[in-house]
């Protein structure tokens, strides 16, 4: 969706070539293994501390899905920004407008 947004836009094709490469670049690795990081520091904290619903927040916590290839933005760019701005402008525009 963010691709046909931006092509509506932009007609320079080496420019949107580099826009489309960067939507699609991504270090799935690194982010799945500190998603997984994270889930299992919060399981253990959980854990240790003897929660009274720990087993149903154990359970939601492992509900987190892990990055799926090709599924939205690399985060920490400095372009994750810019693209959420023009992903989300049509809604606040409608937003504003209503």
């Amino acid at each position: 969706i963010l691709k046909q947004m931006l092509s509506e836009k932009i007609k320079d094709k080496d420019a949107s070539d580099r826009l489309y490469n960067r939507i699609d670049t991504n270090n799935d690795n690194y982010v799945n293994e500190n998603i997984q990081k994270l889930k299992d520091n919060r399981i253990k904290y959980f854990t240790v501390h003897n929660l009274k619903d720990k087993d149903k927040l154990i359970a939601e916590i492992n509900k987190i899905p892990l990055y799926k290839y090709n599924k939205g933005v690399a985060l920490g760019n400095q372009t994750s920004q810019a693209f959420g701005l023009i992903y989300l402008y049509k809604f606040n525009h409608y937003l504003r407008e209503a």
